[in-house]
This record gives C-alpha cells, sequence and structure tokens, in this order.
C-alpha cells in the first residue's frame, strides 16, 4: 500500500501485481488536520488530552474522525494549550 500525503489529502493505491492495471482508486481527507499536527508536534497523547478534557480518549478519538464543532474544536485547543504550558513548565 502506497500513502501519499499532498495538499491534506491522502490517497491510498492498493497494491498491484505485475502486469496488472490499478483496480481501485480511494481518496481521503485527513479530517482535523491542523489540530492532530499539533499535537504530534507538541508530542502530546490523545489520551492525556482527552483525560485534561474530562472525556475519553475513545470518544476524543470518535470526535476527531469528523468536522469539528466550532466549540469542540476550541475546548480541544484549549486542552492541548493547557497541556503544553504544563509540559514547558517541568
Amino acid at each position: 500500500m502506497t500513502i501519499i500525503i499532498n495538499d491534506y489529502t491522502i490517497r491510498i493505491d492498493q497494491d498491484q501485481e505485475p502486469g496488472q492495471e490499478l483496480t481501485q482508486r480511494r481518496e481521503e481527507t485527513v479530517e482535523n488536520l491542523g489540530i492532530r499536527i499539533l499535537v504530534s508536534e507538541s508530542k502530546l497523547k490523545y489520551k492525556d488530552i482527552a483525560h485534561k478534557m474530562g472525556i475519553t480518549p475513545e470518544w476524543l478519538s470518535r470526535l476527531m474522525r469528523k468536522d469539528l464543532e466550532p466549540e469542540m474544536r476550541e475546548k480541544i485547543l484549549q486542552a492541548v494549550s493547557e497541556l503544553r504550558g504544563e509540559a514547558d513548565d517541568q
């Protein structure tokens, strides 16, 4: 499986046998990419963000699959900001 990231789009091409034509192509947009990048660069764990927000990690994962409502986006960003501040203090 080849994954190509291009302008916030991940294209997944299924592997093919030599001589066969590509049979399927699927394109997916990564939801909430800005938050995902921020979490990754901050070296935070989603379970810590969920705990700070008072929700389960599983629920946060479900929320991140779809485009977030502005209020929920702000709550997540606030939790990330607070956790980054705590990490900087240590």
